[in-house]
C-alpha cells in the first residue's frame, strides 16, 4: 500500500496538511456569521476527511469565549445544523458521530483516490458499532435529507 500512495500521491498530503484549506473554508463560514444570514444554506465537506473537527470545534468555541456576544448561539451547533462531514474511510467514525451526531455524517466513496475503497460496500465494517437506524442514516438517508430542498 505504502509503494502505491508514494507513487500516485504526494505523501505531505497523506499528513493531512491539504486540510487547511477546508478548515479555513469551514471555519469561515462560521466566523463571518453565513448562516445566521442565510438559514437555509447547507454544506457538505467531501474529500476533506474528518480529522480535523475536534481541533476545529475547540477553536470556534475559543473564539466565542474570547469575543463574548460575538455568535448569537454556540458556533458549534451553528456548525452541526447546516454542515454535513463525509469522513475518509479510515477516520474514527465512532468519533465522528459523536462530534457531529449521526445526522450529519455521510457515506461516500471515490475510489481510485485515496479516499475510496476499491470495493464501496467494504465500508459497511465501519458501521458495526452503530444501531441499524444510524447506519441507515450514513449509508443514504442523510444524503438524501442534504438534497431535499427545504422552504425559504
Amino acid at each position: 500500500m505504502a509503494k502505491v500512495l508514494a507513487g500516485r500521491y504526494r505523501l505531505v498530503e497523506v499528513l493531512g496538511r491539504g486540510a487547511m484549506g477546508v478548515v479555513d473554508f469551514l471555519a469561515s463560514l462560521i466566523l463571518d456569521r453565513l448562516f445566521e444570514r442565510f438559514p437555509n444554506v447547507r454544506v457538505v465537506s467531501v474529500e476533506n476527511g474528518s480529522e480535523f473537527l475536534g481541533d476545529l470545534f475547540r477553536k470556534l468555541r475559543s473564539v466565542g469565549r474570547k469575543i463574548p456576544g460575538l455568535f448569537p448561539e454556540d458556533p458549534v451547533e451553528t456548525f452541526k445544523r447546516h454542515v454535513w462531514i463525509n469522513p475518509f474511510w479510515e477516520d474514527d467514525l465512532i468519533e465522528v458521530v459523536d462530534l457531529m451526531g449521526p445526522s450529519r455524517v455521510v457515506f461516500g466513496s471515490d475510489w481510485p483516490h485515496i479516499e475510496g475503497l476499491p470495493n464501496p460496500r467494504d465500508y459497511e465494517s465501519e458501521l458495526e458499532p452503530f444501531d441499524e437506524r444510524t447506519k441507515a442514516m450514513i449509508m443514504g438517508e442523510n444524503a438524501k435529507e442534504l438534497n431535499t430542498p427545504r422552504p425559504s
